[in-house]
């Protein structure tokens, strides 16, 4: 059995059923976390531009649009609120996918598809579980290549993931799901080079949207290639430099574990790269465990992964999104307000004297110890922050707060998901669509939740 055929019948044959609890305990927590974000994002300029096109497009009134009000298209829908979780860059993170965003491309595709199809809570679950656990599993098999490529894998690992969730919500036979699979490896895109911009989170609508596509048009009879991911000129040999020798170990590892339990998915505490969290981490210990004041500090040097500085671009950011992509803004604003939170990234803060000026004073580079792929295994930050004077303060971070190795707690992503929907909805829907979540399983209509979380 090759791994397109080890893929489909995993999806075809798999039910909730069979997934072990604490998986669908977590992937409550993760589709919760992901609502949060995708409320949150709702008001960036980004979603106006998306939600003014869907406006000129128009579409049948299949699924919500998340915080807007407004219903269309399945595909629209999904690419809108796919947007949406991935603007603020505050949504959940996954090792496999080098630290891509697993829920942000497969969650809006199952649910806007599962909207339009009238499906249950339990429904939406299932195919989340399992669009999520193609993509981190496929994931495992090209990191680092792919990534190093400069592939954005949260556009193309979630290209195929949703597809799966996708198809799974249709119901789709083994060839009608290899052909979703397959469509949706000529659909994978995304490029690290778009980092700091609105389309750095339209590679995580446009994944959700190709998922969608997929699998509507393999269940019309679309054909695709059988062996669109292991083929000659398929999706390892083309995006990934090969990796399809990895495969056979791969496939047999499908829900054993689930990713989404081994090695996990990280929740984001910060609204930033993760790739800075760490650093984050780090001066925020420092500050507050010397008092250190602004006027004393000479530099805040962080010594990184080899992949951290492709992804962590801007010194000197003009906006939000490049902010987000700053390790030298994020630790200025860590450091200054000892704290980040989704209000630091504004034009005033960006415009702020004493922010440009410690952004001047951060030196990043590249740790000797993490200078090849295979360091990938022990990966660490260092902080050391230089006062005048030559004293200096160090500190190393393994994992933040967040991460598998520290997790949040479930009423700190409760927490989380009430800040992030605070003044966007009402207190009321708040409450139901939480209460709605925690008892996905019983949840009739999808369409019920959608309702309340868009109005």
């Amino acid at each position: 059995m090759n791994f397109t055929d080890a893929i489909v019948q995993f999806i075809v044959n798999t039910r909730l059923e069979e997934i072990p609890s604490p998986v669908i305990i977590r992937a409550k927590e993760l589709v919760l976390d992901c609502a949060g974000v995708m409320i949150a994002g709702s008001m960036h300029p980004a979603i106006s531009c998306i939600t003014e096109l869907i406006e000129e497009m128009g579409g049948i009134r299949q699924a919500s649009v998340v915080a807007k009000g407004m219903r269309t298209n399945a595909y629209l829908a999904a690419l809108a609120n796919g947007t949406m979780a991935h603007v603020l860059d505050y949504d959940d993170t996954s090792r496999s996918m080098r630290d891509g965003h697993p829920t942000a491309p497969v969650l809006p595709a199952v649910l806007a598809l599962g909207e339009r199809e009238g499906v249950s809570g339990k429904r939406i679950l299932e195919a989340y579980v399992l669009g999520s656990e193609v993509e981190m599993k496929i994931g495992a098999s090209v990191i680092p290549a792919h990534a190093d490529k400069g592939w954005h894998t949260t556009g193309t690992l979630g290209s195929l993931g949703a597809a799966a969730g996708a198809a799974k919500i249709l119901e789709l036979d083994a060839d009608q799901t290899r052909v979703a699979i397959g469509i949706a490896t000529s659909e994978a895109a995304g490029i690290i080079q778009n980092f700091g911009t609105m389309t750095k989170s339209f590679h995580a609508g446009a994944a959700a949207q190709h998922g969608i596509i997929a699998a509507l048009l393999a269940q019309k009879g679309f054909t695709a290639s059988n062996d669109a991911l292991e083929g000659r000129a398929g999706f390892y040999d083309v995006l990934c430099d090969g990796g399809a020798d990895k495969v056979a170990k791969i496939s047999e590892c499908l829900g054993t574990p689930y990713d989404l339990a081994f090695p996990g998915v990280d929740i984001k505490r910060y609204p930033c790269c993760s790739s800075a969290h760490c650093a984050i981490e780090g001066v925020l210990q420092l500050v507050q465990e010397h008092d250190l004041s602004f006027e004393a500090v000479e530099s805040i040097r962080v010594g990184v992964s080899y992949k951290v500085p492709n992804v962590l671009v801007y010194r000197s950011p003009e906006t939000d999104l490049e902010a987000r992509s700053s390790m030298h803004f994020c630790l200025a604003v860590a450091f200054l307000d000892r704290k980040v939170t989704a209000e630091q990234f504004t034009e005033r803060k960006l415009a702020d004297p004493r922010v440009h000026d410690l952004m001047r004073r951060v030196e990043m580079y590249i740790h000797p110890d993490l200078q090849t792929k295979e360091s990938l295994a022990h990966e660490f930050t260092l902080v050391t922050v230089c006062l005048r004077g030559r004293t200096e303060y160090s500190v190393k971070i393994e994992k933040g707060r967040g991460s598998v190795s520290a997790p949040l707690e479930g009423t700190e992503i409760i927490d989380k998901y009430k800040q992030c929907a605070q003044g966007l909805l009402t207190k009321e829907n708040i409450e139901r669509s939480l209460e709605m979540i925690q008892d996905f399983e019983d949840l009739a209509d999808v369409k019920e939740l959608m309702t309340t979380l868009s109005s």
